[in-house]
């Protein structure tokens, strides 16, 4: 049995699975039990707590020995503390899993296998429920001109209608795992969507210039106790959410798409779709992200007119 269990591990990938944490005391253990009954084994678990203001780190250390335990030295966000779980990790395959979230004995497996088995593929991503364990929160995610994402199938029973396999725009950060390799591409998550919020959406973003693909894995499923360090869908929530969206927009999308699509489409989804209650919050955003919108445009046009310009003179007179 221990010679069946050696070859196993040889064969399966070594997993680093990394957990942001921030004030989790009420929800961590949940969490790190239903981590330790996987069926996959060969991982280890890293948890990177933001200053939480509880006894978080404490309980952890004292009840779950074997998780590797890091402390950020000051409140640094999300992504910052994704960052420092995977420069501390030893695995080949990273996979990023939400402190207040619980997995299925099944979750991890079918990831890894998708990711060792398909080179093509960038990044993977769970089927996420929301705490009733019937409600889908996430299936895949897509994007809309202005960068509003949308979680395929969020608020709908399941009923088998989104198991299968397939390329989505987005996987959502709660759940997901990829290559360490993929890193050398394209660099580390960005750690300026701070607090939280399109860290996952720009990691996608930047995964498909690079020619992989983001997919959607129904078989590796996990319950989200959805958004508890902001309280819910706050006023705080929608204010964090809509400031790292407007930032990945004027960072991301081609300025030919800016000028001729996503600005149009805004205006058409703040008059027509957008509750009336949070139109307020919306304009706080507006005002309060002109200056990271301005610097992020002229970085963006003197890009453009050097590689235009100055590059065109330099291909001209080599030629």
């Amino acid at each position: 049995m221990e010679l069946e269990i050696a070859v196993k591990s040889l064969n399966e990938p070594f997993v680093s699975i990394v957990i942001p944490i921030y004030n989790a005391r009420n929800v961590i253990e949940d969490c790190l039990n239903s981590v330790f009954d996987i069926v996959y084994k060969n991982f280890e678990v890293i948890i990177v707590d933001d200053c939480s203001r509880n006894e978080s780190v404490d309980f952890i250390q004292k009840n779950y020995p074997q998780v590797k335990a890091l402390t950020t030295k000051k409140n640094s966000g999300f992504a910052a503390s994704i960052n420092l779980g995977i420069k501390n990790s030893c695995g080949d395959i990273v996979a990023l899993l939400n402190m207040d979230t619980i997995v299925d004995k099944g979750w991890l497996d079918p990831m890894v296998r998708l990711l060792a088995g398909d080179t093509s593929i960038g990044i993977v991503g769970s089927k996420i429920f929301f705490s009733d364990g019937k409600t889908i929160q996430h299936a895949g995610g897509l994007l809309r001109e202005n960068a509003v994402s949308l979680h395929i199938g969020r608020g709908e029973p399941d009923q088998g209608q989104f198991e299968f396999t397939r390329e989505v725009d987005y996987i959502c950060g709660a759940s997901l795992a990829f290559r360490k390799a993929l890193l050398d591409k394209i660099g580390m998550f960005d750690e300026k969507y701070k607090p939280l919020y399109y860290e996952d959406v720009d990691f996608a973003f930047r995964t498909k210039l690079v020619g992989k693909k983001i997919v959607y894995v129904p078989d590796s499923v996990i319950i989200h106790k959805e958004n508890i360090s902001v309280g819910g869908l706050s006023k705080a929530y929608y204010y964090y959410y809509h400031k790292s969206r407007l930032r990945f927009l004027f960072k991301n999308y081609s300025l030919r798409t800016i000028f001729s699509e996503s600005l149009k489409e805004e205006m058409r989804w703040f008059s027509c779709e957008l509750p009336v209650e949070i139109r307020g919050t919306l304009r706080k955003v507006y005002a309060a992200s002109f200056l990271t919108i301005f610097s992020l445009l002229i970085k963006r046009i003197g890009t453009y007119i050097h590689d235009r310009l100055f590059l065109g003179i330099e291909k001209r007179y080599k030629k």
